[in-house]
């Protein structure tokens, strides 16, 4: 792991490195650009792969029913019909059915359990959504890669619809949402494609998914037919917040989740789990998702750092991964850090001499804390690694801007520079960061719990 796996997630260094490399915008974001992720998640699946349902094109010249047409529908008029489509929706029942895998067990908001089956690694489940194509769901038995997976998913889905509509011509996210229902981290993205078709000619469906994580696991469902935006999501925060594990839940010192967007737009969210054991040390998980687009083509990233630090927030040892091919390892030792692991496919081991402090989460949060509380300009000085550069140490310098705003801080990294906000003490409430064109904003969403 390299130290910007030792990063406070709420000042957002390595996400904010994330988003740039995501976006590519400017010479400042000088990372790995993520590429599209066209395979499926390497996680075991059913026998058959994910259904797309009955796509069945409604009849030539009918102009697309929309009590009939599900998944795909002829691109003539199409923008009438998706409109149309889309505007769909439905209540729910009123009483819930119950599953049990064995390893998960829960209830869905469904008149009708259609298949539950436990494969290798994970639990599948179809159920009715009260609409022509069901709802389905894979229950992995552990964290996993989100954004990669829900476009590898995704892309299943669409390529078994392409097999019956003569392939698969254009796929884009249409849009993309994240947020908390409640304790429980989401992404959600819906995808509209087109397949080749016949007869009529090109056809054109519109994919709902989420992915939804708990405790111990990830969800991703996908609903195969346009409209029923508010059904599907009522439906998922149920199945959420019913979720049981076999192996219980978990209790976290600290929980934050928080939606990254540019200009605006919802690409991805952040989450902090913070955990400590019975020598009061901090074990802290920080998992971010981005999924973008640039022209046609998707855009998937996911980076997951660990830290193990003392209760003075002192570096004990760490981890960090993405899913470019890096998965490195971090420990303090006598001259500074020693490194090893892989770096974009390619095995490392080094060690970096240092002369500050590492900026650990702990550390750095309970900095700004008192810089917070104390009146004055005042600046703390500690380093990292640039995700580019693993074998570099980088100056990481917050200050804080009592004369523009007493509850914000300047930080810089580097070439980077962005602005924290707070709503008091050990509050952070948001991160702005400003690369080229692009606004690139971090907001919390959901918060429980203590640093």
């Amino acid at each position: 792991m390299h130290a910007s796996s030792n990063e406070r997630r709420f000042i957002l260094l390595t996400t904010k490195i994330g988003l740039c490399a995501l976006l590519a915008v400017t010479s400042a974001c000088a990372t790995s650009q993520a590429g599209s992720t066209d395979s499926p998640p390497d996680r075991a699946s059913p026998a058959s792969a994910p259904a797309a349902g009955d796509d069945t094109k409604p009849a030539e010249g009918a102009g697309g029913a929309p009590a009939e047409s599900n998944g795909a529908k002829s691109a003539q008029d199409s923008g009438q019909w998706l409109q149309k489509l889309m505007a769909r929706e439905l209540d729910l029942p009123s009483s819930a059915v119950e599953y049990d895998s064995g390893q998960h067990s829960g209830s869905v908001l469904s008149r009708e359990l259609l298949k539950v089956e436990r494969a290798e690694g994970l639990t599948y489940i179809g159920a009715t959504l009260g609409t022509a194509t069901p709802i389905e769901c894979y229950i992995y038995d552990g964290a996993m890669d989100v954004a990669s997976s829900i476009n590898g998913v995704g892309r299943q889905v669409m390529n078994a619809v392409g097999q019956s509509h003569g392939g698969i011509e254009v796929i884009q996210p249409a849009s993309i949402d994240a947020g908390a229902m409640g304790a429980f981290p989401f992404l959600y993205v819906t995808w509209v494609y087109r397949a080749k078709g016949s007869g009529a000619g090109p056809t054109v469906g519109i994919l709902k998914q989420m992915a939804v994580m708990t405790d111990h696991q990830v969800t991703i469902c996908h609903h195969n037919e346009p409209g029923y935006d508010k059904a599907f999501r009522q439906w998922m925060a149920h199945l959420a917040t019913n979720y049981r594990n076999k192996n219980g839940s978990v209790q976290y010192r600290l929980l934050e989740v928080s939606k990254d967007e540019v200009n605006g737009s919802p690409v991805g969210l952040s989450v902090v789990r913070v955990k400590t054991d019975g020598d009061g040390d901090f074990r802290r998980e920080t998992f971010s998702a981005f999924l973008g687009r640039r022209g046609t083509e998707v855009l998937a990233m996911d980076r997951a750092t660990v830290e193990f630090t003392d209760a003075d927030g002192r570096l004990i040892s760490g981890g960090y991964f993405d899913s470019q091919g890096t998965d490195l390892s971090v420990k303090q030792v006598a001259t500074g850090y020693e490194v090893t692991g892989k770096h974009v496919g390619k095995d490392v081991r080094f060690e970096v001499a240092a002369d500050a402090p590492a900026c650990t989460a702990t550390r750095v949060e309970r900095e700004l804390a008192k810089m917070l509380r104390a009146p004055g300009q005042q600046t703390y000085v500690c380093h990292t690694f640039f995700s580019g550069s693993p074998d570099k140490l980088v100056e990481v310098k917050a200050t804080e801007r009592e004369a523009v705003n007493p509850m914000a801080f300047g930080l810089e990294m580097g070439p980077m520079s962005m602005t924290v906000f707070y709503d008091g003490p050990n509050k952070p409430v948001s991160t702005e960061l400003q690369a080229g064109p692009a606004t690139i904003k971090s907001v919390m969403v959901y918060r429980e719990g203590q640093p």
